[in-house]
């Protein structure tokens, strides 16, 4: 039964020192949800968020209402973006980006989500994309579908140079630097160990690959067990796996052909298919994407290919294929003999120009006072 007014407003008391008054009246219990469900992500960004960005968005990071932050309102569709980006094919990316354009201030709330193989990202949906490594390859590229979507998201929130500047920090400062050094050098330690310890297996008499690589199984585990303990907490600067890793992870191999009997033995088969083909398995869409294709066909041509993925190849890749410099290799093919690290120096270096560029600085070197790992 619908009371009337003046029953109703016998029920209602102003308390502004009660946490959660936004205006002159105070809600009873249960009202201050209904109202926030309704408004869900409604709340617009001001006007003048854009010309006077740091200021504006302490508003808006302070602002309450029934004694949530507006990032509260918000997580949920803020949420849904940055997992759409995470998953990477075009559909997901468009469909991400029209949720942006229709709240642009999704791009200045902070969320923990998850990409497709489990690990957790924490940041803004631009931070995340950018922690992906999913920014331009190359400069000067015209068609929308090509570019980056640290790209495409700044353009379709709209962001100040400020606001660009300081989330594209989570990359490019000198913790984000030093987070990204020490979680590479976690990866790297499991992948030495691995090729050292099959280096210490020997072939038996007449033995088959598959009986080889069977006794090879724990040390197999070991290193499946290393990749995973270097990502089991949230990232919250670098990338989320740098694809300088699988540069490095060239070099170490060809630093250490001789102790893994060359480049046609079962140790060196083990290494490329399950080392450099489980790396292949934790790399972001954008890098995936590339390396799937061939990176021999990028580096000839520098055409970007579409955003989307050969699951059925991807199955196989680090169980009994890797990806060669041209096309998928299987298991018994032989260690690549033409593999080089500089394979990916102009995938990384593209990169990280498109984000200096963005930021208007210089491409980031060394400033953490470690070595660069090798």
């Amino acid at each position: 039964m619908l009371k009337t007014k003046k029953q109703f407003t016998k029920k209602v008391n102003h308390k502004p020192e009660v946490k959660g008054e936004a205006m002159p009246i105070h809600f009873t219990n249960g009202l201050p949800e209904i109202v926030l469900d309704y408004l869900g992500t409604d709340i617009k960004p001001i006007s003048e968020l854009k010309t006077n960005a740091k200021s504006n968005q302490k508003k808006y990071s302070e602002f309450k209402l029934f004694g949530r932050k507006l990032a509260d309102l918000m997580q949920k569709e803020a949420l849904k973006v940055s997992n759409l980006i995470l998953q990477g094919e075009e559909k997901e990316v468009e469909e991400a980006l029209a949720i942006v354009r229709e709240n642009p201030l999704l791009l200045r709330c902070e969320v923990e989500a998850k990409d497709p193989i489990g690990r957790r990202v924490r940041g803004t949906a631009l931070q995340i994309a950018a922690m992906a490594g999913d920014a331009d390859l190359k400069t000067n590229i015209t068609e929308e579908n090509k570019k980056g979507m640290v790209e495409r998201l700044i353009k379709a929130g709209d962001l100040s140079k400020e606001e660009i500047i300081e989330q594209l920090k989570c990359v490019t400062s000198f913790e984000a630097e030093l987070a990204n050094e020490v979680r590479n050098r976690r990866v790297l330690a499991a992948i030495k160990k691995f090729g050292n310890d099959l280096s210490e297996i020997k072939t038996g008499s007449n033995e088959s690959f598959e009986e080889f690589q069977l006794r090879c199984k724990y040390n197999i585990d070991q290193l499946e067990a290393g990749l995973k303990s270097a990502n089991e907490n949230v990232i919250t600067a670098g990338y989320i796996f740098d694809i300088a890793i699988l540069q490095k992870s060239i070099k170490w191999y060809k630093e250490n052909l001789e102790k893994l009997n060359g480049y046609w033995s079962y140790q060196s088969d083990i290494f490329w298919v399950k080392a450099f083909g489980k790396l292949q398995t934790n790399l972001s869409f954008s890098d995936a994407v590339i390396i799937e294709r061939g990176v021999g066909h990028w580096n000839s041509n520098q055409t970007i290919p579409a955003r989307s993925l050969n699951n059925t190849t991807r199955l196989e890749i680090g169980l009994s294929t890797y990806i060669g410099y041209f096309e998928p290799k299987k298991a018994g093919d032989g260690g690549f003999p033409g593999a080089r690290a500089a394979w990916f120096d102009r995938i990384i270096s593209n990169k990280k120009n498109s984000i200096a560029k963005l930021c208007a600085v210089q491409c980031m070197e060394s400033k953490c006072g470690i070595t660069p790992f090798i």
